[in-house]
């Protein structure tokens, strides 16, 4: 027999931080972007595994349309950092497109943003997908194991081909453009945590699991 219990995110301590962490106008005050710009929020450490080239090609689809979008990228620099910013520079993004470095304050940046996307090519679960939807924020990924599993296309956010700049432009497009459905996927996106990944229920989980094979 298989158990399978996820790793869960504690969902009281996520919003405490949160509310901690640096308001929009905060992320907003600076050269460049507009005070009612709409954040796009990616985290993750700059390697290929994380298809951040995919979404910064996407953003230029969506500047096009949408110049009031700011895409900010939070995480330590790696082995893709130096084809990032050349394709930020190539496609003439500007300030438009921001490195953060990484940050203490993740919680708070999700808090502030408008959508968050994870584009990875693959992952072995993608936390930084559930503290986003534990904390409410709209979501957009690649449609691959597990993240396909954890978020529901459609339902609690919305799933994308991986490595398609094209397909993330029309689902970040798709939720900059319908806030009525965004707060609908939202709730329904931190009723899934809260029900299935929370670490209060998955450590229960453990513990009971633990104790019945100690019974056999």
């Amino acid at each position: 027999m298989i158990t399978v219990i996820p790793r869960g995110v504690d969902v009281e301590q996520l919003n405490l931080l949160a509310d901690l962490g640096p308001s929009r106008n905060e992320l907003l005050d600076g050269p460049g972007l507009p005070p009612d710009a709409r954040i796009i929020l990616n985290v993750g450490r700059h390697e290929p595994q994380k298809g951040q080239i995919y979404l910064i090609e996407a953003m230029s689809e969506i500047w096009s349309e949408r110049p009031d979008a700011a895409l900010l990228v939070v995480g330590r620099q790696g082995n893709s950092t130096n084809r990032l910013h050349e394709a930020v520079r190539g496609l003439d993004l500007g300030d438009s497109v921001r490195f953060l470095g990484p940050r203490q304050d993740v919680a708070g940046l999700m808090r502030a943003a408008d959508v968050f996307v994870f584009p990875s090519l693959f992952e072995g679960l993608g936390v930084a997908l559930l503290e986003a939807m534990a904390l409410g924020v709209p979501v957009v990924a690649s449609d691959i194991a597990p993240m396909n599993h954890i978020c529901e296309h459609g339902h609690a956010g919305f799933l994308c081909e991986p490595a398609n700049p094209q397909d993330l432009a029309r689902a970040m497009l798709q939720v900059l453009d319908d806030p009525d459905g965004v707060a609908d996927r939202s709730q329904r996106a931190r009723q899934q945590i809260r029900t299935g990944y929370d670490i209060h229920q998955t450590s229960s989980e453990r513990e009971q699991t633990y104790l019945e094979l100690l019974k056999l």
